[in-house]
């Protein structure tokens, strides 16, 4: 196992919830390279590079010289979308993908105070509730006129606002960070609307896109990121992508934990000599904001429906159902999330129509 870090074992969706906590990058690794390597019986070797990949001869070329393989897995991750601002701040915005970056982040927001955020969506939302119950007052910068825009209808992204807002989040709705300048260690952040905000801290939340250069330049198929079939195989035989780098058989980009984790199960299983297909179960999409929970199943791509609202005494559930009133897809916050299990168990079925008006 070849990685660009330490090779230390944590739970990155600690990474936007763990500054409340005041834990260090440190506390937050459950393993060390040394220990995996153990425990697991596999050679982990940290902080090297793959250069290069030749599938012809079944090698790849890294920063400490070459090594042969049977099979290989690239499990690459993503990269921090660029904010590509403009400023003599703009090199002082943090973006959080790894346990350095992270603790670079808790480093820089020692004693801070108000830090701007760009980006309302999950991870943006995730560190604006974390930063929150850290002392911290966020302010949330995004070009929509609702937190998560794209990932639950309005109303959703409307209750999480105004919560998050009554909690102590400064929200910035229908506008975009325009330049960041630097002076005396304090950020001074133009918005596009003409607003001058001054801050101690810039965090980038606006998105990841997939690594997938390594895998191009050696001829595997790419589009959004290493395609993938229904074993994880790529379009080069013997070699499978894992994880956030992965672009399954419907379009799908999966960066999330559990689908990584079932992943690796039934890629290891095809390793190991039994052909195992990867089967997704339905899994909704959990945003961390204690303050106001949101718990969300976005339906398939290709699925036709709609959004529409069930409401029964302190319940609202938002629904997405096809022409047949079969639930695709479903979107619950505060209260209410905590029927997401029985929400996920109706998908497929025919479900209730809302009251009328």
């Amino acid at each position: 196992m070849i990685s660009a870090d330490d090779g230390a074992q944590y739970s990155k969706p600690m990474l936007s919830t763990a500054l409340a906590q005041k834990k260090t990058a440190s506390q937050l690794a459950n393993s060390s390279a040394q220990d995996m390597s153990k425990r697991l019986n596999v050679a982990v070797i940290p902080h090297q590079r793959v250069l290069s990949l030749a599938p012809q001869s079944r090698t790849i070329s890294t920063s400490i010289g070459e090594f042969s393989y049977g099979d290989l897995v690239l499990a690459l991750g993503a990269d921090p979308i660029p904010s590509k601002l403009q400023g003599d701040g703009a090199d002082q915005i943090l973006s959080v993908n790894d346990l350095a970056d992270y603790s670079r982040l808790r480093a820089k927001l020692e004693g801070a105070r108000r830090v701007l955020i760009i980006g309302g969506g999950l991870i943006g939302c995730e560190f604006a509730n974390d930063l929150l119950a850290g002392g911290i007052v966020p302010l949330v910068v995004d070009p929509n006129p609702t937190p998560l825009a794209k990932l639950t209808p309005e109303a959703i992204g409307n209750s999480l606002k105004d919560e998050l807002e009554r909690a102590g989040v400064i929200w910035h709705l229908n506008t975009k960070v325009d330049r960041v300048n630097l002076k005396q260690n304090q950020l001074t952040v133009m918005l596009t609307n003409g607003l001058k905000l001054e801050v101690d801290g810039v965090i980038s939340a606006i998105g990841l896109t997939p690594r997938t250069e390594l895998a191009k330049v050696a001829g595997i198929a790419t589009a959004q990121g290493i395609l993938v079939d229904a074993y994880g195989e790529t379009s080069v035989p013997g070699i499978f992508a894992l994880g956030d780098c992965a672009e399954y058989l419907d379009g799908r980009l999966m960066p999330y934990v559990r689908p990584t984790l079932i992943a690796a199960r039934s890629i290891a299983a095809t390793l190991a000599g039994t052909l195992t297909q990867i089967h997704f179960p339905i899994m909704p999409i959990t945003v961390k904001t204690p303050t106001h929970p949101v718990v969300v199943l976005r339906p398939g791509l290709s699925v036709k429906g709609e959004w529409s609202v069930f409401r029964e005494l302190d319940i609202e559930h938002w629904l997405f159902r096809d022409d047949d009133n079969r639930l695709h897809g479903f979107a619950v916050s505060g209260t209410s999330a905590k029927s997401h299990p029985s929400l996920t168990r109706e998908v497929g079925s025919a479900y209730p129509k809302p009251p009328a008006a």
